[in-house]
C-alpha cells in the first residue's frame, strides 16, 4: 500500500502503540511525592505487638545449658519508689578519734606521721611538760606521808595497848592517815592519766621526769597532725587526728517528707562518683530537722561486699519506699530487671521464652512505667510469671538478624 492510504495506516498503528504504552504505565504504583523511582527495598518487619502474632525465635540449646543465656521471672510486687538524696562517708563513733595532751608542753619528739598506721597505746609524740615534774612531785610527797601517818598509827596503837597513850590521839593519827591515803590515790591518779606512772623509791634529789608521751586511742591511721615540732601544746587543742579500722558509715540528708516513711532496715543502695553501686541498708533517721535545707539526717551501712571508702568522700544514695495507691491497699505492679529491656527500631523491647518451646523465644515490645527498687515497672506487654531475657540479649539479636536474612522461621 503507497500513497495516502498507507500514510494513514502507519498513523493509527502508531496511535494504538501510544495508547497501549500509556495503560500499563497507569496501572503501575506511582511513587510518593518527592521520591525518586528506583530498585524496591525489603522493609524489615516491625517489631510484634505485645498482643499480637509473634515470630518464634529458635536458639541452640546449649545456650541456655551453659548459662550464657539466662532468663528470669516477670514479678508482681508491691509499688516502690526511690528517694534520692546526696551523702558524705563519715567515721563511725568507735572509728574517729583525737589523740592530744591532758598538760601544757612543747613537742619534743614526733614518732607518727600523716598517713602512718598505729595500734591503740602506740607513742605518737614526746613533749617536755614541766608540769609533769609536779605531779611527780604529788605522788611522792603524799605517799611519804601516807607511810609516816601510817607509822604514826602503829606506834599510837602500841601506847595504847600499853595504857600508855590516849584513844583520842590514836584516833586522829588514823584520820590523818586516810586522809594521806585520798592524796595519794589522787595524785597517783593524775600521773598515770599523764601516762607518768608511779615514780620509783629511789628518786634522791635527781630531777624529775618531765617527758609525756601522747598516745593513740585507737587502732588505725593518722589523718592530720595539727601542731609540728617544737609548737606549744595545751590540753584544748588535739595534735592528731585519727581514723580507726571500724566500719565507715554513711551520713545522708534525705527530704524531710520522705523521711517520715523511712523505718530501720530500709534497702538502699550507695552511688559512688565513679559510677559503682554498693548495697546497704538503712540504721536510723535521726529526729530534727535542717531548717535550712528542710532535711533529716539518715545513717546507713554500708554492706561487707562494699569496696574500701575514703572519710569524708561525697556519694549518693537511693532509699526505697513503698508507694501507697490511692486506695487503702498498695498497688501491684509488674517489674523486670533492667538487663531485660533494650531499644529495637525505637521501641523498647523484650526476649520472652516461648510457653510452648524450650528453646524458642518471642520479640516483644512493652510499655514502661517509673522505677520500682532497682527494677522497672512494666505497663503493657507482659503478665506475671513470664520469663524474660536478662542475660545474653546480644546473642538472641544476634540470632533474630540472621533469620531476618535468610528469611527463616
Amino acid at each position: 500500500m503507497n500513497g495516502p492510504l498507507a500514510a494513514r495506516l502507519r498513523s493509527a498503528m502508531a496511535l494504538l502503540a501510544t495508547l497501549a504504552w500509556g495503560l500499563g504505565a497507569c496501572s503501575k504504583p506511582s511513587a510518593p511525592a518527592g521520591e525518586r523511582p528506583g530498585p524496591s527495598s525489603s522493609t524489615p518487619p516491625p517489631v510484634a505487638p505485645a498482643h499480637g502474632p509473634a515470630r518464634l525465635l529458635r536458639i541452640a540449646p546449649g545456650l541456655l545449658a551453659t548459662g550464657r543465656v539466662r532468663t528470669a521471672p516477670v514479678a508482681e510486687e508491691q509499688a516502690r519508689g526511690v528517694t534520692r538524696a546526696s551523702a558524705e562517708v563519715v567515721a563511725s563513733a568507735e572509728g574517729s578519734a583525737e589523740a592530744g595532751s591532758l598538760i601544757a608542753g612543747r613537742i619534743a619528739r614526733l614518732e607518727a606521721r600523716e598517713g602512718d598506721s598505729v595500734t591503740r597505746g602506740q607513742v605518737l609524740a614526746w613533749l617536755d611538760a614541766p608540769e609533769a615534774a609536779r605531779a611527780i612531785a604529788d605522788v611522792v610527797r603524799s605517799r611519804a606521808r601516807w607511810e609516816a601517818h601510817g607509822r604514826k598509827v602503829g606506834r599510837l596503837e602500841a601506847l595504847v595497848a600499853a595504857e600508855a597513850g590516849t584513844r583520842f590521839a590514836l584516833d586522829d593519827a588514823r584520820l590523818e592517815t586516810e586522809l594521806a591515803r585520798a592524796d595519794l590515790a589522787a595524785a597517783r591518779t593524775l600521773a598515770q592519766s599523764l601516762g607518768l606512772g608511779d615514780p620509783p623509791r629511789d628518786l634522791g634529789a635527781a630531777a624529775l621526769p618531765a617527758r609525756v608521751a601522747v598516745r593513740s586511742p585507737v587502732t588505725g591511721v593518722v589523718v592530720e597532725r595539727m601542731i609540728g615540732l617544737g609548737g606549744h601544746v595545751v590540753p584544748e587543742i588535739a595534735i592528731f587526728k585519727l581514723v580507726g579500722e571500724g566500719p565507715a558509715v554513711v551520713d545522708a540528708r534525705v527530704p524531710e517528707g520522705a523521711a517520715s516513711a523511712l523505718a530501720a532496715g530500709t534497702a538502699a543502695t550507695l552511688v559512688f562518683r565513679d559510677g559503682r553501686r554498693c548495697p546497704a541498708h538503712l540504721t536510723t533517721v535521726l529526729p530534727n530537722v535542717d531548717t535550712a535545707t528542710r532535711t533529716r539526717r539518715a545513717r546507713l551501712a554500708p554492706a561487707r561486699a562494699c569496696p574500701p571508702m575514703a572519710i569524708g568522700s561525697a556519694l549518693e544514695a537511693e532509699l526505697a519506699t513503698t508507694e501507697p495507691s490511692v486506695g487503702a491497699a498498695l498497688s501491684k505492679v509488674l517489674v523486670v530487671p533492667p538487663g531485660a529491656l533494650f531499644e529495637t527500631r525505637g521501641v523498647t523491647a523484650v526476649f520472652v521464652r516461648a510457653p510452648t518451646s524450650m528453646d524458642g523465644f518471642e520479640l516483644r515490645s512493652v510499655e514502661l512505667g517509673g522505677t520500682s527498687g532497682e527494677g522497672r515497672i512494666v505497663r503493657e506487654g507482659l503478665a506475671a510469671g513470664e520469663q524474660v531475657v536478662v542475660d545474653g540479649t546480644v546473642l538472641l539479636k544476634g540470632e533474630l538478624l540472621r533469620a531476618e536474612l535468610g528469611g527463616g522461621e
